[in-house]
C-alpha cells in the first residue's frame, strides 16, 4: 500500500525532457552588482526581482516564493519564466536552502533515514518489532510495527533496507521514496505463499488512527492533532514479466489488494492473492505511506478488467489495451495538476513527461494526450465521466518494449492545455492518456508515477487604459463610451484655417505586471477606417511609453513619408475610424484596448450671411440676429462670438486660448476676459439666432463666427490666413453717450480736492468735511480725529503746491473711520467708485474704499493685495456666500509703491461682470453671478479701511489718497477719462 500526497502546479520550459537537477544553479548567495543597483544571485524572493536578476547577470533565478518540493518556478535570461510541477517531490528545503531530494539510507539517531526528504520517515536497524516511523505535518510520528517478532538487521542497499525472511522464504522490504516510504512483501515460492500467517498479513499502527476512504480504496492514517498519514491503493503483481521486481511490476499488470483497517492495525488479505492459479514467483506485495502534505497534484488509472477498482497513486500507471494471463486489460492514466499558478499568464510552451518503463510491442502504436474536463479524481472504469474534452497530442513511443528494451523518459506537447487553463483561470488541470486505438491489444505500456508538467510562460502585458485625445490646454477626450454610431468628433484642417488641429493627438496607458518588463514594453497603435460595412486596415505603428507609462501619437502631416505610396495617408473628411492598441514586451503580448472612434470633419461650410444688432445703456445687454449662409448650413452646431471694445477691430480669430475643439458646451456662460473682452457660445441649429452680449463700451465691436460640432469655423480662408469674420460696429446715434440715459450727468458724487470747492472746517485742521462735489449734493465725506488721516497741500497732475489737498492715511491706531455722511450707492445694482492713489506699504491687504455689509462681507471693496489691484462685490443675501472679484495679476499691471495711480472699479451687474481700471485702461475683468434676491448693501461708504459686520476695523490704507468719485451705472470711456482727471463728474 502506497501513500502518496500531492503538490502543487510547477511550471518550467519546454523540451519534452527536462532534467531536475539543472535547476539547481551553482552561484555565490551573492555578488556585487554591476553598476546597476541589482546584485547577483542563484534566487530571489520575488518574481519582479528574480526577473531582474536573471536578465541582467544572463542565468536563471529561482523564485523562493513560488519554490515548494514539487514546485519550482526560475526567472530567465530572455525575461520568460519557466515553472516545474512534479507528481512527486524533487527538492528539500535544508538549512536555508533548496537541495535536491536524497533518500539514500544512513544510520541516524538509531534509525536508518534517508539523506534529505521531503516526507521524513525512519526504518529500524533490527533487535525490535518497530518497523517504521513516518513523520506528519504536525511533527508527530506515525509507527508501523511488524507483530510477528523481533526484525533481523536489514540489509541496505541505496535507499532500501530489505529485513530478510521475516516468515520462510519471504523478505520485508522498505524503502524511502520521493513521497515516504513503500514496504513490499516478498514473497519467492509456492511453499512460502502456503505459510499460514501470509493469508492475512497485519501491520499494528501506533500514534495516528487509519481509516478506509472507500471511494479510491486508499488509506488515511489521522494523528490526534488532525494531521493526516496516507495510504495509496495497496496493489500486488507477480514476475511473469521480465524485469519485474520489488520496485516496478515491468509487464506484469498490478492487481488491487484486498484489506481491512481498525483504529490501531491495518489487514492484507494476502490469501487471494496466493489463490491466484498461473502465478510467476517472486510475489510482491506493495504497500506504501506518505506524510507528506500537499494533495493538489494526483495521478490514477482504470481498467476495463476491473472496473470497480481504483487505482490511485499507483507506484506505475497503465494505459492501452493488452492481454496477460488470459486476461484483456484496457487502461486511461490521468494527472491532475494545480494551474493557478498560470492564471493571467502567456503559455509559451507546456509538456507532459513521465518515464515509460514498459510497451508490450515493438510496434509505436499512438498514445494521446487529452485535456480532461473534469475535476473529480480516482474514478473507476465505471465511474469515469468520459470529459475527454481537447486533443493536445500523440506519441508512439516503444521504450521497455521487445525491440527497445530500455526504459526512457517520453513527453507529449499540452500546450493547448494550459492555455485553456491559464485563459479559464482553472484551479487544476486534468491530463488524460489513453491510446489511438483502444481495439489493438498491442497498445499497452506502464509509466512511472512521478510525472512532470513543464511549462514555459511568461506574465503578459496588463490592457492599456486611459485611451483619449489630448488636445492641450485641458482639452481631453476621453475615449471610454466612443463607439461607431458616438465617435469622438474631430478636426484636421490646420490651425491657420480652422480651430481645428492639423493631427489627431492620440494617447493611451501600457504597463506590465512584471516590473523588470517594463522597459521593453512596447505598443502597436493600430488605426482602421470604419466608414463602410468591414473594418479597413489604414495605419499601424510600434510607441514606446514615457517614464509613466503614456504612449502617443499625433497622427498628422508631421510623420515622415506623409501622404507618399506606403505612407501614412490623410485621414478624409466624413470617414469614421478607431484607433486601438496591444501592448508587448518582447515576449508575450497584452489584451487589446478598447476601440476608440472618431470622426472627422474638415470640410469648408459658408460663414453667417447677416447680423443684425441692436442695444441700450452702457451696462445693458445688447443682441445680434444672426442667419446661416450658403447651402452647408446642416453643419452649423453654434455661434461664438466676442467682443472688442476698443472699436473697429480688425476681423481676426477669438483672444488666445479661448476656443478648442469641442471644448465648449452648450451650458457654457459667457467667459469674461482681463481686459473686459466677452467670449461666449451659443448652440443653435436654427437660423436665425439671437445672442446676447454685454454693452461696454459706446464704441465697441462683437465678432461673430459659425460653429460645426467639431470646431471648425465657417469661413472662407483668404490669403492672409484668417477668416473672414462679420463685425459689428456701435459708433452710431443709439448708442452716443449723450443718450446712454442711465448714468445722467448729474447722479454722480464726488470728493474733489479743488480750491473751489468747500471744506468745513478748511484743511489741516481735523476733523474736517470735504462736500459732495455731485449736483445731488447727497453726502458729505467726514474725515474724523482718529482715523489717521492728515490733509496735505498737493496737486497730483502736475506736482505744484499749494493748488488742493489730498489725504494721508498713517493706518495707524485707528479708533473711527472716514465716512460719507449718507448711502450713495446700492451694491447689488451696477457702479463704478474710482480715486487717485500712492501706496507706501504694497504687503498684505490694504483696503482704498469698501462699503460695510452683513456677516457675508462688505458690499464692494477697492483694495490692494500686496501690488495686485483687485475690485470684489459680495452679495448681501442672508445664508448665501457669494464673492467675486477681479484681480489684475498679469506682471505688467502691477503696482508700485510711491507713485501716484488712479483706480476705478465698476460693477456691471446686468451683464455680471466685475472689473477694474487703471488709468482708464482696462487691467482686470472677471465673470460674477449675484445669486436672486440679493438686497444689496445701502451702508455709506469708507474711504481708507473696511468696517466688519463686528464693527472691528480692518486692512486700513497706508499712504496718500484723494479725490475719490462713485457713479451709479456703468460709465463709458468719456466718463472714465473725467474720473481719472479728477474733474467734475458731469
Amino acid at each position: 500500500m502506497r501513500l502518496l500526497s500531492r503538490a502543487r502546479l510547477n511550471l518550467c520550459i519546454g523540451t519534452v525532457v527536462a532534467l531536475t537537477a539543472s535547476l539547481f544553479v551553482s552561484l555565490p548567495a551573492s555578488a556585487a552588482d554591476t553598476g546597476s543597483g541589482i546584485t547577483d544571485a542563484a534566487s530571489a524572493s520575488t518574481e519582479d526581482a528574480a526577473h531582474a536578476i536573471a536578465v541582467q547577470f544572463a542565468h536563471k533565478v529561482r523564485v523562493d516564493s513560488e519554490t515548494s518540493p514539487t514546485a519550482i518556478v526560475n526567472a530567465l535570461p530572455d525575461g520568460g519564466f519557466q515553472a516545474e510541477s512534479d507528481v512527486v517531490p524533487e527538492r528539500v528545503q535544508k538549512n536555508g536552502d533548496w537541495v535536491p531530494e536524497d533518500t539514500t539510507l544512513s544510520l541516524q539517531n538509531g534509525w536508518e533515514a534517508p539523506a534529505a526528504a521531503a516526507s521524513p520517515v525512519r526504518f529500524s536497524t533490527g533487535g525490535n518489532n518497530s518497523l517504521a516511523q513516518v513523520l506528519s505535518t504536525d511533527g508527530s510520528w506515525m509507527t508501523e510495527s511488524w507483530p510477528y517478532g523481533t526484525l533481523p538487521t536489514p540489509k541496505l542497499d541505496g535507499s532500501s533496507a530489505v529485513y530478510q525472511n521475516v516468515f520462510p522464504d519471504v523478505d520485508l522490504r522498505v524503502a524511502a521514496t520521493q513521497l515516504g516510504m513503500s514496504e513490499v512483501l516478498v514473497i519467492k515460492s509456492p511453499s512460502a505463499a502456503a505459510d499460514p500467517r501470509l493469508a492475512t498479513v497485519k501491520f499494528t499502527v501506533g500514534g495516528a488512527t487509519p481509516t478506509v476512504q472507500t471511494k479510491t480504496r486508499s488509506l488515511l492514517a489521522t494523528t490526534p492533532s488532525a494531521a493526516v498519514v496516507s495510504s495509496a491503493t495497496p496493489l500486488w503483481w507477480d514476475s511473469s514479466a521480465p524485469g519485474a521486481s520489488a520496485d516496478s511490476s515491468a509487464g506484469s499488470e498490478p492487481r488491487g489488494l484486498a484489506f481491512q483497517a481498525d483504529t490501531s492495525s491495518v489487514s492484507l488479505d494476502v490469501s487471494n492473492v496466493t489463490a491466484t492459479a498461473g502465478l510467476t514467483y517472486p510475489l510482491y506485495v506493495d504497500p506504501a505511506w506518505s506524510g507528506y502534505s500537499s494533495h493538489l497534484i494526483a495521478d490514477w488509472y482504470d481498467d476495463r478488467a476491473y472496473p470497480t477498482q481504483s487505482y490511485f497513486d499507483p507506484p506505475e500507471d497503465s494505459v492501452g489495451y493488452g492481454i496477460q494471463g488470459g486476461v484483456g486489460y484496457l487502461s486511461r492514466a490521468f494527472f491532475q495538476f494545480d494551474t493557478g499558478v498560470l492564471e493571467g499568464k502567456q503559455i509559451n510552451s507546456s509538456y507532459l513527461n513521465i518515464y515509460q518503463t514498459y510497451s508490450n510491442s515493438c510496434d509505436t502504436t499512438l498514445v494521446q494526450a487529452w485535456r480532461y474536463a473534469s475535476t473529480a479524481t480516482g474514478f473507476t472504469w465505471n465511474t469515469e465521466p468520459g470529459a475527454w474534452a481537447q486533443l493536445l497530442d500523440q506519441q508512439g513511443d516503444a521504450n521497455g518494449g521487445p525491440c527497445a528494451p530500455n526504459p526512457a523518459t517520453v513527453g507529449w506537447n499540452v500546450t493547448q492545455g494550459a492555455v485553456y487553463a491559464a485563459a479559464n483561470s482553472l484551479p487544476s488541470l486534468t491530463l488524460g492518456l489513453r491510446v489511438a486505438d483502444e481495439s489493438n491489444s498491442l497498445t499497452r505500456k506502464h509509466y512511472q508515477w512521478n510525472a512532470s508538467l513543464l511549462t514555459q510562460y511568461n506574465t503578459p502585458p496588463n490592457q492599456p487604459t486611459n485611451l483619449h485625445l489630448d488636445y492641450g490646454a485641458g482639452n481631453v477626450r476621453s475615449c471610454a463610451g466612443s463607439s461607431k454610431t458616438n465617435p469622438i468628433l474631430v478636426s484636421t484642417r490646420g490651425v491657420n484655417a480652422t480651430s481645428g488641429l492639423s493631427a489627431v493627438p492620440m494617447f493611451g496607458t501600457i504597463t506590465d505586471p512584471d516590473a523588470a518588463s517594463q522597459a521593453s514594453l512596447q505598443a502597436l497603435l493600430y488605426i482602421n477606417d470604419m466608414t463602410g460595412a468591414t473594418a479597413q486596415s489604414f495605419y499601424a505603428q510600434w510607441l514606446t511609453p514615457n517614464s509613466a507609462g503614456t504612449v502617443s501619437l499625433n497622427y498628422g502631416p508631421q510623420l515622415a513619408n506623409w501622404g507618399q505610396t506606403n505612407g501614412p495617408q490623410p485621414l478624409l473628411d466624413g470617414h469614421i475610424y478607431k484607433y486601438y492598441l496591444v501592448p508587448s514586451d518582447g515576449l508575450a503580448t497584452g489584451p487589446h484596448s478598447i476601440d476608440c472612434y472618431f470622426q472627422v470633419l474638415s470640410s469648408n461650410f459658408d460663414a453667417p450671411s447677416t447680423v443684425v444688432t441692436s442695444g441700450g445703456a452702457m451696462g445693458s445687454q445688447g443682441t445680434a440676429t444672426v442667419s446661416f449662409g450658403g447651402s452647408a448650413s446642416s453643419r452649423v452646431a453654434g455661434w461664438m462670438y466676442w467682443t472688442a471694445n476698443q472699436g473697429s477691430a480688425a476681423p481676426g480669430l477669438p483672444p488666445t486660448g479661448q476656443f478648442l475643439p469641442n471644448q465648449k458646451t452648450c451650458a457654457q456662460p459667457m467667459t469674461t476676459l482681463a481686459d473686459g473682452t466677452v467670449v461666449g457660445y451659443v448652440c443653435s441649429t436654427s437660423s436665425p439666432t439671437t445672442i446676447h452680449f454685454p454693452v461696454s463700451s459706446a464704441n465697441m465691436t462683437v465678432e461673430v463666427l459659425a460653429v460645426d460640432a467639431v470646431g471648425n469655423y465657417a469661413a472662407t480662408v483668404p490669403t492672409n490666413n484668417a477668416p473672414s469674420v462679420p463685425e459689428i460696429g456701435f459708433a452710431n446715434a443709439d448708442f452716443t453717450e449723450t443718450n446712454l440715459g442711465y448714468v445722467s450727468p448729474g447722479t454722480g458724487h464726488g470728493w474733489i480736492t479743488e480750491p473751489d470747492y468747500a471744506y468745513a472746517p478748511p484743511p489741516p485742521q481735523v476733523p474736517f468735511a470735504i462736500h459732495d462735489a455731485g449736483q445731488v449734493k447727497a453726502a458729505d465725506l467726514l474725515v474724523p480725529a482718529g482715523a489717521g488721516a492728515t490733509a496735505t497741500d498737493s496737486d497730483i497732475s502736475s506736482g505744484q503746491t499749494g493748488f488742493g489737498y489730498v489725504l494721508s492715511l498713517s493706518g495707524a491706531s485707528l479708533t473711527s473711520t472716514i465716512n460719507t455722511t449718507a448711502a450713495v450707492t446700492d451694491s447689488a445694482q451696477s457702479f463704478a467708485v474710482g480715486l487717485w492713489a500712492k501706496a507706501t506699504d504694497l504687503t498684505g491687504i490694504h483696503t482704498l474704499v469698501s462699503q460695510t455689509g452683513t456677516a457675508n462681507g462688505p458690499g464692494f471693496e477697492l483694495r490692494t493685495n500686496g501690488q495686485v489691484a483687485e475690485f470684489c462685490v459680495t452679495s448681501q443675501a442672508s445664508g448665501v456666500a457669494a464673492t467675486g472679484c477681479a484681480s489684475a495679476t498679469a506682471s505688467q499691471n502691477l503696482l508700485p509703491a510711491n507713485t501716484w495711480v488712479h483706480l476705478t472699479g465698476v460693477w456691471d451687474a446686468n451683464n455680471s461682470q466685475i472689473r477694474v481700471y487703471r488709468d482708464q485702461t482696462s487691467i482686470a475683468a472677471a465673470a460674477f453671478v449675484d445669486p436672486a434676491g440679493d438686497p444689496g448693501s445701502s451702508a455709506p461708504i469708507t474711504l481708507g479701511s473696511k468696517v466688519l459686520s463686528t464693527g472691528q476695523i480692518a486692512t486700513p490704507w497706508v499712504g496718500n489718497v484723494s479725490d475719490l468719485v462713485v457713479l451709479p451705472g456703468v460709465p463709458t470711456s468719456a466718463q472714465l477719462t473725467n474720473i481719472t482727471n479728477y474733474q467734475d463728474p458731469q
